[in-house]
């Protein structure tokens, strides 16, 4: 029985980072240990992870947030919540998103049509239709411009203008101009692609090209490394594990039948 109840709970649990999970039994959701043992008993409508120390919990159709110990630090009284990111936590009230800390002040009003957690020190909101990052103090840092944006990430973006998807960095200048159908970022490389055409950006937003036939490999300098079957053969064997390997130093991109291959520093980064 008690194997049976750690497999139940182990299917059930949503993970956090922290040592408690949150576990619904039949109609409210608590929190429980590694042990199973209740933490905090099983009181809320809904309930959220715990991040930065507090989690979101929903009483009577409002959130708010508590402790590890289950202690109210934040009364429920909003209609929306998302979790603590970078010390603040975005919320809904009466329609409109703001930003309170840790003891439910308000460090960003209420204003936004849409907002989003804290990530690199900007927040990507939404207002008038468009989307723009703000700062920790509710400021603009980066207009609302664009049609959808993506949380920054290593100092970039993906933004979506007229249907096409660019990237830009924390002052909003486009390192990647929006005209492709696709844009994923990987570490230092900026994978896109158009129609028939796919092919890989630098932050720098300089291309970096290789020619499907010949199988090239480019470096984030641009230029072409090895070009022949024997060499591309040659270094899929490899495997770009010597240290004194060219291709250790910065990323390169190759083709490998129907996969496309990236590595960094020796270390593959994506596959596709």
């Amino acid at each position: 029985m008690k194997k049976f109840f750690l497999i139940f709970v182990l299917l059930v649990v949503s993970l956090s980072a922290s040592n408690l999970y949150r576990l619904k039994d039949v109609l409210k959701y608590g929190y429980i240990d590694t042990s199973g043992k209740w933490v905090i008993q099983p009181k809320f409508d809904d309930a959220s992870y715990f991040s930065e120390g507090l989690a979101a919990v929903k009483m009577n159709r409002k959130w708010g947030y508590i402790d590890k110990q289950g202690r109210w630090v934040v009364k429920p009284k909003f209609d929306e919540v998302w979790d603590f990111s970078e010390g603040l936590a975005t919320v809904e009230i009466n329609g409109k998103w703001g930003y309170i800390d840790k003891q439910g002040r308000w460090v960003v009003k209420p204003k936004f049509d849409k907002a989003w957690g804290f990530s690199e020190g900007l927040a990507k909101v939404k207002m008038n239709g468009k989307w723009g990052f703000i700062d920790k103090q509710g400021k603009w840092v980066i207009k609302p411009l664009f049609d959808v944006a993506n949380d920054f990430s290593e100092g970039l973006a993906k933004v979506k203008i007229n249907g096409k998807w660019g990237s830009i960095d924390k002052q909003g200048n486009l390192i990647v101009k929006p005209k492709f159908d696709f844009l994923e970022v990987y570490k230092d490389i900026i994978w896109v692609y158009f129609g028939d055409y796919e092919g890989y950006v630098s932050r720098s937003g300089k291309y970096l090209t290789f020619n499907q036939s010949e199988l090239d490999i480019v470096n984030m300098q641009n230029k072409k490394v090895k070009n022949s079957a024997k060499s591309q053969a040659s270094y899929q064997a490899t495997h770009v594990k010597k240290v004194d390997d060219p291709y250790k130093i910065g990323s390169c991109v190759y083709k490998r039948k129907n996969s496309i291959i990236v590595e960094h520093n020796g270390q593959r980064v994506y596959r596709r």
